[in-house]
């Protein structure tokens, strides 16, 4: 099958895309974290050049989950995601039914940092990915409009997580601060945006992956597929 000029330029896009490394939180523990960036450009302590927090909408692909791309209903005036999601409102998956698989998907993303250093004495650099709304985001933005003053970016925080895969997370204030030491950050909406014109969203979406790699990525990605439960 002829492919267009354009379809293999954004192929060539895609393959060059930086890869974000996400910030996971495994069961039963609990990680200290900073973060980078505001949750939006009016805090007194925002930093231009690290920008604020991004708020996407997004369809994920129930057959294949590392296939993440934003809604093009606003953009376009048609998604095939949406489409989809009034003619599947439910669907199995690996012999399990999946309610609402093609609904759109509101989530934060945010720099965070860990006391994790590398060779070279860098702090490692995550993005954080919630729902937003959500339980998690809204115990942050509590914090930014109660105890943080309006920031929470001068703050030293606490991520836990129960022993059960489907808790929740948790969010308290660290006792203790640290302090970081990162390189040039890459813009937010660069590093993880996906956009898929309506043209070639059946290709991209409807693919069914052979071999679903259980990186941070796809867990994230996972988690947002249930919009009752923020993990």
């Amino acid at each position: 099958m002829a492919q267009s000029f354009q379809t293999i330029l954004n192929r060539k896009k895609e393959q060059e895309r930086p890869k974000a490394t996400y910030f996971s939180l495994p069961k039963s523990t609990e990680i200290k974290v900073r973060f980078l960036q505001e949750l939006d450009p009016d805090s007194a302590y925002f930093e231009a050049e690290r920008g604020s927090a991004l708020y996407l909408v997004e369809h994920v692909s129930p057959h294949d989950f590392r296939r993440k791309a934003e809604c093009t209903y606003e953009t376009e005036g048609r998604c095939l995601p949406c489409e989809l999601n009034k003619i599947q409102p439910s669907i199995m998956i690996d012999n399990k039914q999946v309610n609402r698989p093609w609904a759109q998907r509101s989530n934060m993303y945010i720099y965070v940092v860990t006391e994790e250093v590398d060779e070279k004495g860098f702090n490692a650099v995550k993005v954080l990915q919630r729902p937003a709304p959500g339980n998690f985001f809204n115990q942050l933005l509590n914090f930014r409009d109660d105890e943080g003053d309006g920031s929470i970016t001068e703050h030293a925080f606490k991520i836990s997580k129960g022993s059960n895969q489907n808790d929740g997370w948790n969010l308290s204030v660290a006792l203790k601060s640290f302090d970081y030491k990162i390189s040039e950050l890459i813009d937010m909406e660069t590093l993880v945006g996906r956009k898929i014109p309506y043209s070639e969203q059946a290709s991209f979406y409807m693919v069914h992956s052979e071999s679903r790699d259980e990186d941070s990525d796809q867990s994230e990605t996972k988690s947002s597929l249930s919009q009752d439960v923020d993990w």
